[in-house]
C-alpha cells in the first residue's frame, strides 16, 4: 500500500489526510478531527487555557468543541452543542420542546414574545398552550382550549362547552347570552337554557276556563229570557180568551 502524506496542520492522521489523530505543538485536535491553532480561536474564543492548548470558554454563539470553538445553529444565542441552544437568539423564542423556534410561527399572541417564556397572554379567539397560541374551536370567542368554549358568537348556545346554533335546538327560537330565551308555544326553557321542555301554560288554561264559562252563562242567560219570553207570551194569550 501506498503512504500518503497527512495535512500540514496533523501530525498523524487516518484514512484521509485531513481525520488527524494528533497535533503538532502549536495546534489542538478539535471534536471533529481536524487540528486549530489557537490563533485561529481569535473571535469565536473568550479565554483561551492558561497552557495555551486550547480555549476555556467560547464567545457567545460559540460552544466548545473539543479544545476548540465551533459556531452554534443561527436560532442559538447560547448553545452547549451546535443545534442545543442554552439560550434563543433575536427573532427565536425556547418552545416547550426546548428548541428555539422563530416567533414568527405564533400567531395569536397578545403582547411581546419573550425569549424564554415564549407567549404570555393570547388574544380573544385563540387559548395558551406550551408557550404558543392555538385558535378556538369553530364560533368560539374565549375558550379555556381547544374543546372547551367559555363563549361564543351570537345566536349560538354553549352546551358541553362547544358552540350550537340555537337552530338545531328543538323549539328554541331565540338566544341571549348564549342560552336559549325563547321557545315555542307551550314550552318552557330549562334552568340551564339549553333546552326547551314541553310544559302546561296555566295562564292560558284559565283563560280557556274562564271564556268556557262565560259563554255557558250566556247561554244561560239567553235560554233564561227565551223562557221567559215563551212563558210572558203564553200567558198573554190565555187573556185574550
Amino acid at each position: 500500500m501506498k503512504c500518503l502524506k497527512c495535512d500540514d496542520k496533523c501530525e498523524t492522521c487516518y484514512g484521509t489526510s485531513t481525520y488527524c489523530m494528533s497535533c503538532s505543538n502549536d495546534k489542538y485536535l478539535r471534536n471533529d478531527k481536524t487540528c486549530q491553532s489557537n490563533e485561529e480561536l481569535n473571535g469565536t474564543c473568550l479565554r483561551i487555557l492558561a497552557d495555551g492548548s486550547g480555549c476555556g470558554i467560547c464567545n457567545k454563539g460559540y460552544y466548545r468543541n473539543g479544545k476548540g470553538c465551533s459556531k452554534c445553529e443561527k436560532e442559538c444565542l447560547t448553545c452547549n452543542q451546535k443545534d442545543k441552544c442554552i439560550i434563543c437568539g433575536e427573532g427565536y423564542f425556547m418552545s416547550s420542546t426546548g428548541i428555539c423556534k422563530s416567533t414568527t410561527t405564533i400567531k395569536g399572541c397578545k403582547g411581546e414574545i419573550d425569549k424564554e417564556y415564549g407567549c404570555r397572554e393570547c388574544l380573544t379567539g385563540y387559548y395558551l398552550i406550551n408557550k404558543e397560541c392555538s385558535k378556538c374551536g369553530n364560533k368560539c370567542i374565549t375558550c379555556l382550549n381547544e374543546k372547551e368554549c367559555n363563549k361564543c358568537e351570537e345566536e349560538y348556545i354553549i352546551i358541553n362547552k362547544e358552540c350550537i346554533h340555537y337552530s338545531n335546538i328543538n323549539k328554541c327560537k331565540e338566544t341571549k347570552n348564549n342560552k336559549c330565551s325563547k321557545c315555542s308555544f307551550w314550552y318552557g326553557i330549562n334552568e340551564e337554557g339549553t333546552k326547551c321542555n314541553k310544559e302546561i301554560v296555566w295562564w292560558m288554561i284559565m283563560i280557556i276556563i274562564i271564556i268556557i264559562l262565560i259563554i255557558i252563562i250566556i247561554i244561560i242567560i239567553i235560554i233564561i229570557i227565551m223562557i221567559n219570553y215563551i212563558i210572558k207570551r203564553k200567558e198573554k194569550k190565555e187573556q185574550e180568551k
